[in-house]
């Protein structure tokens, strides 16, 4: 049990040294600097979400069979390789090339790492802390990134933007050794219906467990718009904060803070969740709401000061991404729990092409039109999901 309870340090240290990334908070700026515009970065996210739908599934489905460590260690493999590679990129097809590869590693990962994290916490009696550990990694995830972030613009300041590549390179390297040191643990299934979880397939699995049951649906739809949209502050806060008049120099700055802000809200998920725990469809509800407000307000208030709306936006999407995993797991089966988070990461996925659609067309006006698009668009399902009837909430 000791040698397991060790994937605990390696799972905290490889979400530490993968998101210890320089590059991450002047990204839009060198692939600027680099002749790529806004329309070709929005192709690129159709082509890593579209490599992302081609792979997520068959990636989870593999993972349940064979081994989520291989899949985690593959895809820490690719994201070094990723750093290297976009040091002597120049062109679209160059960036599009690594985006594709950025595209098949998160495929790898995803499911695999919170399938790993899960059965490793089940195997030492912890299965309750899930939520906790979860959102602690975030935490790690997050304030890695704002350290990183800090650094990143000091450095851009005084040195070639390229620099912050070897940086990260080094650092995707450390989260590689990490992955070679964890441990794959047991497999453990839910007590109902044991032989047939063994004996079936992990994708028909868990494409009845995604579709039989109205609160797994409900929770979907709550997670695919906060989730899918998401990707638009974290993409191109870069661009607005260029376009409300804001130095270079404070990009840094501003990507630690946000950074903060990701890693706090997550952290306190957990807290949070116990707040709403006699109406946690309220804290959906909220979380929501949120969401389409923040993406509203940065599109009126064209004003440096309207990036706390940015900020309110990734506090919702860091607490839902945690509440919303966490019901997900608690309901699955370690049969095919790789496949069922990898099977919601591809709704996801879709979600993210459609506001990414929107986003582009729109954004073709300017920035701020493409923000009002996503707004209008998720308090529109706000609306829609308060009137349909919610299910009954049961936490296993």
């Amino acid at each position: 049990m000791k040698t397991i309870k060790k994937n605990l340090l390696y799972l905290y240290g490889y979400h530490f040294f993968s998101s210890f990334i320089f590059a991450y908070a002047i990204e839009r700026i060198y692939w600027r600097s680099r002749g790529m515009t806004i329309t070709q970065t929005v192709y690129t996210e159709f082509i890593y979400a579209a490599v992302i739908l081609l792979l997520e599934i068959p990636s989870g489905v593999w993972a349940d069979l064979w081994s989520r460590k291989r899949a985690v260690v593959f895809a820490s493999f690719i994201s070094l390789l990723e750093f290297i590679l976009l040091i002597f990129a120049h062109n679209f097809w160059h960036f599009a090339f690594v985006v594709a590869m950025a595209g098949v590693g998160t495929a790898l990962y995803s499911g695999a790492l919170n399938a790993l994290l899960y059965d490793t916490l089940v195997e030492i009696d912890k299965e309750d802390d899930f939520e906790k550990h979860l959102g602690r990694m975030r935490f790690v995830t997050y304030m890695s990134y704002g350290v990183a972030a800090i650094g990143a613009g000091l450095i851009a300041q005084y040195y070639p933007l390229v620099v912050t590549y070897y940086l990260s390179a080094i650092s995707a390297a450390l989260s590689v050794i990490c992955t070679l040191l964890l441990r794959e643990p047991s497999r453990h299934l839910v007590q109902d219906d044991e032989e047939g979880q063994a004996e079936g397939n992990p994708l028909r699995l868990a494409l009845d467990f995604l579709q039989s049951s109205p609160l797994v649906r409900r929770i979907i739809a709550y997670g695919m718009l906060v989730g899918g949209s998401i990707t638009y502050f974290d993409e191109f806060s870069q661009n607005y904060y260029d376009a409300v008049g804001i130095p270079l120099l404070a990009f840094g700055f501003l990507a630690s803070i946000s950074a903060l802000v990701g890693a706090f809200s997550g952290a306190q998920a957990y807290t949070v969740r116990k707040w709403f725990h006699q109406r946690p469809w309220l804290l959906y509800h909220i979380l929501l709401g949120s969401s389409a407000l923040a993406y509203v307000s940065v599109s009126v208030f064209r004003h440096p000061v309207s990036i706390v709306f940015i900020y309110m936006g990734m506090a919702s999407a860091a607490i839902m991404e945690v509440v919303s995993l966490s019901d997900l797991h608690r309901h699955a089966s370690s049969a095919y729990r790789a496949t069922a988070e990898s099977a919601y990461s591809f709704i996801m996925q879709v979600s993210s092409i459609g506001f990414g659609i929107l986003f582009s067309q729109l954004a073709k006006i300017n920035l701020f039109a493409g923000y009002s698009g996503i707004g209008v668009t998720l308090a529109t399902g706000l609306v829609i999901l308060l009137v349909l009837k919610r299910p009954r909430f049961q936490r296993t």
